[in-house]
């Protein structure tokens, strides 16, 4: 039976909505870190500011390359189209879509070349229009969103030991020190549908958010996260400090976040601009 395809993508027309008089700006940086011998992580984002994300690959000699590139390359092209006063609930659609549409390539693919079997990754996708946030979420990488002094994890890790946790099998401490920590329960391409996790919250000027791969998320507490984040520093000083410290704390995986804020708009309604952009890998 062939596999269905991901859901249809809504018409430019149904996308348009409210403007908003908010920009971003932008941050974002990958390092293959002190164990791995290769990057598996790929941060991206576009040139206007409308959305960003992380993918972290999994699977085979090189599946995890392939596999998070694509993802990124597919989700970008998917929802470049989208117009600056694109209203909240299609966006939310449009980005479910666009998962769906990587994980339906990457299951193909790896149908078809024996070296890439089994290949997978998360996708953390945060997007933005007419003033709100939108966060399209499979696997273990993380989103959260820092705003007057307190940080907020907006998304969930699919793992098993966090199901367990809210079924009450597991504690929070034993979760965070089980071996099985990072099995995740579904990946993008391991099958050719997705469940992908929608968030949406409306966002405030100062707002920071932040959006990262269990290389940093897994090296540094909540608590350590929001201690960077609350600083004034621009968003490149931030991604820096961000990976710095999840280095310094001996994480054991690549490395990768994108980090934005919100600030109001010069150019007036409608205008999501990335003010300051700025891309390292290592």
């Amino acid at each position: 039976m062939e596999p269905e395809p991901p859901s249809s993508r809504p018409s430019r027309d149904a996308v348009a909505g409210r403007p908003s008089p908010l920009q971003l700006e932008i941050a974002e940086r990958s390092v293959t870190g002190p164990v791995r011998s290769h990057n598996e992580d790929v941060a991206f984002a576009s040139h206007d500011g409308s959305f960003f994300g992380v993918c972290d690959g999994m699977g085979g000699a090189r599946g995890g390359e392939v596999a998070s590139a694509m993802a990124a390359d597919l989700i970008r092209a998917e929802l470049a189209e989208v117009p600056s006063n694109a209203c909240p609930e299609a966006l939310a659609s449009l980005v479910d879509h666009a998962i769906g549409v990587a994980a339906l390539a990457i299951h193909a693919r790896a149908g078809k070349e024996v070296s890439l079997s089994g290949m997978g990754t998360t996708a953390t996708v945060a997007a933005i229009a007419g003033g709100e946030l939108v966060i399209g979420h499979v696997g273990d990488s993380r989103a959260y969103l820092f705003r007057g002094g307190r940080l907020t994890q907006l998304t969930r890790d699919q793992t098993m030991v966090e199901l367990m946790v809210e079924r009450g099998q597991m504690t929070r401490e034993e979760a965070e020190a089980s071996p099985y920590r990072n099995v995740i329960l579904q990946a993008v391409g391991t099958q050719p549908q997705v469940d992908v996790e929608l968030v949406r919250v409306a966002l405030r000027e100062d707002d920071v958010i932040l959006v990262c791969s269990d290389g940093l998320a897994g090296s540094l507490s909540n608590d350590a996260i929001e201690r960077i984040v609350e600083s004034p520093a621009s968003v490149a000083e931030l991604c820096d400090v961000l990976i710095d410290r999840a280095i310094e704390a001996e994480s054991t995986d690549n490395v990768t976040c994108v980090v934005a804020r919100v600030v109001r708009s010069a150019q007036g309604p409608g205008m999501w601009t990335s003010l300051k952009t700025w891309w390292g890998r290592s």
